[in-house]
């Protein structure tokens, strides 16, 4: 992660911080260390924060989120369709 990546996520989670207001169960999809500090740091007004660094995206989840960072995972997938579709099937706000 690179500095500039953290300046990027103080202000993304100041622009949004009402946003995350609402939300109660937010789940870290494979997070770095600094990741889970500055996440936890700003979503501390939320509920129930989960951790998750072994799933398969290319398997569904059976439990839902109001919302997913889905951290350092996409560029490693080979089916790109199908594991961004199981994220976001597992967002209750999921459109899918």
């Amino acid at each position: 992660m690179t500095k500039n990546d953290l300046e990027q996520y103080h202000i993304f989670f100041n622009k949004f911080n009402d946003f995350f207001k609402n939300n109660k169960n937010v789940l870290l999809l494979s997070p770095w260390k600094d990741q889970i500090d500055i996440i936890e740091n700003y979503l501390s007004i939320c509920p129930k924060i989960y951790l998750q660094s072994d799933w398969d995206l290319n398997d569904e989840l059976d439990e839902k989120y109001d919302v997913i960072f889905a951290c350092n995972v996409f560029h490693y997938i080979s089916d790109p369709y199908k594991c961004i579709n199981n994220v976001l099937k597992s967002c209750d706000c999921s459109p899918c």
